[in-house]
């Protein structure tokens, strides 16, 4: 039988016939790029069984409706690790049949095949101790991060059952890195991504260190407060730990920095980079800086009383998000530039100087300025890319009409975010929309401007390949960046997507471009749109009411004599592949604040080199996901890959540039 198959069986039975299945029971070690690896023999899974201990739970939760069962037969259990379970798999253990296999065949003929004391099949699986711990010290840890993950050199050998036959598993191994390649980032910075308590401990399941400095920063400033140090708590993050800093209130002049010095740096261009949230209304003066250069993390009209003089700045456009609302703390990824001279030092880290955005200091219980950070890297570079990660609107405002709302369907300006309904001034949908709740109004917390646009059907779903679009002519050839804001409500994602298409002058050659869907590849398994390039930003919604807009983005290559077509793509196709009818609303959303940049000739971007991608493209969720080529291979250094096409979290990515 072919897998997936089935076969008929078409006999008349009669008492003692006897029907024998001989399955394939080859062991065998499989691949889950990114994650880890688990093994199968047969048509089971095996895994380890972690010790554990476990205890009756007599608590009553207020928010599970109890948990007490009024039968006694099913009790409520809490079991949890009374052993080790930090095992990974080296890199190099890939081939199952290797693998020590003990049958017991008086245990299959005699007792239960699932009991853990008696398990009849057992496979020897060679391991390495790694560091790795509970998350928080207590809740199921994710995988660790290849990257940073630390193992033990000695190998050693657990068993592993059936998975039927445990309660507390491990069964998704790390992968150990055969070798671990440094890179430049390893080589000049120490502890970048703050999983270091030490030059020797490293803090596994990120349990909150609060008021420490993390390991091999230092600040400037007085610490004003207790809310400041390292933990995991943040959507996206690089690892098991984040740095956070909320003084109350932040000192002028405050850093966190490291400094390389001139010793151990050659002259050169040099990208620093780093992941970083801010909280939508309190920004103030938050930073990315390396030496004088600096990005700051919201728009450049947001900045105009309280930038900093001597310093050259760029500014990421990002909004923001809310410490009180779902998802909590996606950090957005940071970029600067800088020169590297001889005989000079390379200072780099966060400025926040507790400056409020109208100029004025913050005082007492202030938090103006706070931050969560993490990843930080640095690489050197032949040259300043035209994409310098600064948000840079020039081309935005020459092309694009009303690219941020603040006009209302009239095309008058709409300063106070009064509710204007019907299609915004600008823009243009293939449909007639159900019902009349759609136009522009304030009801965005971290909108640009004073306005937002919004679509939601009324007394009907969304309509089939609905699309919100305006068209832009006579650009010169190349690569465009497209972005924008958007928020879909959460379990609610339908395949709502921010798009751009270049139409070329005969349509019958037209594509139908590349876009962003809001979610994860697993909330689109069966509506996606075929014949799009897609990607995906990997955010899972908010509620109604707590608009939060997180950053979209897409890019495209532009020919000349191409018309670019941007905007947001929605349909009442839910993610199972059903439509949805009546009053289901799904694909609703809110938009802010588009923009498009020239960002290269035409060619694809470095992957390292889209300043502006969402963490969660690196690390599908919450851990970086590791760099394999075609053929399967773990390209072990993002920093030292030819060009080609390579696959990072599922995805085809091509690599243009030779490093």
């Amino acid at each position: 039988m072919a897998p997936g198959t089935f076969t008929t069986l078409n006999h008349t039975f009669k008492s003692n016939d006897i029907v024998t299945l001989r399955l394939d029971m080859e062991t065998r070690i499989v691949d889950i790029p990114g994650q880890g690896r688990y093994v199968e023999r047969g048509p089971l899974l095996y895994t380890y069984a972690v010790p554990q201990k476990k205890t009756e739970d007599t608590t009553v939760y207020s928010n599970m409706n109890g948990k007490k069962s009024a039968n006694p037969d099913f009790k409520s259990w809490s079991i949890t690790p009374d052993g080790p379970f930090n095992y990974g798999i080296d890199e190099a253990t890939t081939d199952g049949s290797a693998l020590v296999t003990a049958v017991y065949k008086n245990k299959l003929d005699n007792g239960y095949p699932f009991d853990l004391a008696d398990a009849p099949i057992k496979i020897s699986l060679p391991v390495r101790e790694i560091i790795w711990g509970l998350d928080g010290g207590t809740r199921n840890p994710n995988l660790p991060l290849s990257d940073v993950l630390i193992a033990k050199d000695e190998t050693q050998t657990i068993d592993l059952v059936p998975y039927g036959c445990t309660e507390l598993r491990l069964t998704v191994f790390p992968v150990v890195p055969a070798e671990k390649e440094e890179d430049l980032t390893s080589l000049l910075l120490v502890n970048p991504s703050f999983e270091m308590l030490d030059a020797e401990t490293y803090n596994a399941g990120g349990v909150e260190r609060k008021t420490q400095v993390p390991y091999g920063w230092k600040t400037t400033g007085t610490l004003n407060g207790v809310s400041y140090g390292i933990n995991n708590d943040a959507t996206t993050r690089f690892g098991d730990n984040i740095c956070w800093f909320r003084l109350l209130p932040f000192p002028k002049g405050f850093e966190l920095y490291q400094t390389i010095d001139h010793s151990r740096i050659e002259p050169g261009i040099y990208r620093v980079s780093c992941w970083l949230w801010n909280q939508y209304n309190q920004k103030g003066n938050c930073r990315l800086f390396a030496n004088q250069n600096v990005q700051y993390y919201g728009s450049r009209d947001e900045y105009d009383k309280n930038i900093m003089e001597g310093e050259t700045a760029t500014f990421a456009g990002y909004g923001g998000g809310d410490s009180n609302i779902s998802p909590k703390f996606v950090m957005n990824e940071m970029v600067v530039y800088v020169t590297v001279g001889e005989g000079e030092d390379l200072r780099l880290g966060i400025r926040s100087d507790g400056m409020k955005k109208n100029g004025t200091q913050a005082t007492g219980d202030d938090a103006t300025g706070w931050f969560k950070v993490d990843n930080f890297r640095i690489e050197r570079v032949e040259a300043i890319p035209a994409d310098n990660g600064d948000e840079d609107l020039t081309l935005t405002n020459a092309m694009l009409v009303n690219p941020d709302f603040e006009l209302n369907v009239n095309g008058q300006a709409n300063s106070g975010g009064t509710t204007s309904r019907g299609v915004p001034y600008g823009w243009q949908v293939n449909c007639q929309f159900p019902g009349n709740s759609y136009g522009v109004n304030g009801d965005g917390l971290n909108k640009h401007g004073n306005n937002v646009c919004w679509f939601n059907p009324q007394n009907a779903p969304m309509p089939d390949d609905f699309e919100l679009s305006q068209s832009v002519a006579d650009l010169e050839a190349g690569r465009y960046q497209v972005r924008c804001r958007l928020w879909v409500q959460k379990g609610q994602l339908g395949r709502c997507r921010l798009f751009a298409q270049a139409i070329p002058p005969s349509l019958e050659e037209c594509r139908k471009g590349v876009v962003q869907y809001f979610g994860r590849p697993e909330d689109y398994m069966l509506n996606r749109t075929e014949g799009e390039e897609d990607t995906f930003a990997g955010y899972t919604g908010g509620n109604n009411g707590q608009f939060i807009m997180q950053e979209m983005m897409v890019c495209i290559n532009v020919e000349e004599g191409e018309v670019l077509k941007l905007g947001i793509r929605s349909g009442n196709m839910e993610g199972n592949g059903e439509t949805t009818t009546g009053f289901d609303a799904s694909g609703w959303f809110k938009a802010d604040h588009f923009r498009i940049k020239r960002v290269s000739e035409a060619g694809l971007l470095p992957i390292a080199h889209i300043s502006n991608a969402s963490p969660w493209e690196w690390t599908g969720g919450v851990h970086a996901s590791s760099l394999y080529d075609l053929q399967g291979r773990r390209i072990k250094s993002r920093a030292s890959k030819p060009k080609g096409i390579y696959i990072i979290n599922n995805r085809k990515i091509l690599e243009m540039r030779n490093e």
